[in-house]
């Protein structure tokens, strides 16, 4: 069984403007710390913090800052520690960064990397967020999974396999907050798309059906799991369940987290204008560093 845990609470209370969270494995909270000076969190900035947006052609001083902070604190006394940023475009195209240079102009989705120097940063904002971490080998990366890009989970494992030598039970795995399947709700297509993709478990018919209904079609409305789509692709992949946690955050119901579905979604504005009305968070696994 998965753990669940919930991420908001895990903030500081005089800091509530993100989260860290340990890895589970085993069914129980990880740390390396005790066979070397550093632990690894995964982490996610709350609605307090403001906007995380980011695009190579733009600028955001907030992020900027925040980001800057995180790595002075958490960057042990030599304070080494570097963000890597990615400009999202909902695919499974995943990104390895050996460097903090590595993905400077680029776009995908998941970055991974072995240098504990570095801090791979995802946006989210009732996307999927998706943490990874290798026990054995210290490979470790993030990755966004909106629902277009939902595989990319298996497709990091495999990445991981293939450049780390990583093996899929050694991977610890958490998964963010993001908007569950009590606010996420699509027509019969995208139903059709995710059952016959990642299970029939991950769509839950929630129609009320009228006397005389006349839909044939499939194109009423479905619940759908973004939450077990993915645990199905992780389970497929390899990586054990038991060194797997997930958050009990709901972004779309959960005021503590922006949402494009709660601050956005039904405004009368332009696309465009309407990708600035919502509060994007960073979500990124960091090595936190200890004093020998």
């Amino acid at each position: 069984m998965i753990c669940l845990v919930d991420v908001a609470q895990a903030a500081k209370p005089n800091d509530y403007k993100y989260a860290l969270v340990p890895f589970y494995k085993n069914g129980a909270p990880y740390d390396a710390s005790q066979d070397q000076n550093a632990r690894p969190l995964w982490g996610m900035t709350l609605l307090a913090a403001g906007s995380m947006r980011f695009r190579w052609n733009e600028t955001n001083p907030n992020r900027d800052k925040f980001l800057a902070g995180l790595c002075q604190k958490f960057g042990g006394p030599s304070g080494n520690k570097s963000i890597v940023p990615l400009e999202l475009i909902h695919s499974q195209k995943v990104l390895e960064a050996r460097a903090a240079g590595d993905t400077q102009g680029l776009q995908g989705d998941g970055i991974i990397t072995q240098n504990a120097a570095l801090v791979p940063v995802v946006t989210a904002a009732d996307c999927v967020p998706i943490y990874f971490y290798d026990s054995k080998t210290g490979a470790f990366g993030a990755a966004h999974s909106g629902w277009k890009g939902t595989g990319i989970a298996a497709r990091v494992v495999q990445e991981m396999a293939r450049v780390y030598g990583s093996k899929p039970q050694d991977i610890l795995v958490a998964i963010g907050p993001h908007i569950h399947d009590c606010c996420y709700i699509v027509d019969g297509e995208r139903a059709k798309y995710f059952t016959d993709n990642f299970g029939g478990d991950c769509v839950k018919d929630v129609r009320v059906k009228p006397e005389h209904d006349s839909d044939q079609n499939g194109g009423g409305l479905y619940a759908l799991s973004l939450l077990r789509a993915n645990l199905n692709c992780l389970a497929a992949a390899g990586v054990l369940e038991e060194n797997i946690v997930a958050a009990s955050n709901c972004t779309s119901c959960d005021g503590r987290f922006g949402s494009f579905r709660r601050q956005a979604a039904a405004l009368d504005v332009h696309q465009e204008q309407k990708s600035r009305l919502f509060t994007t968070q960073a979500a990124f696994v960091i090595i936190e560093q200890r004093e020998s």
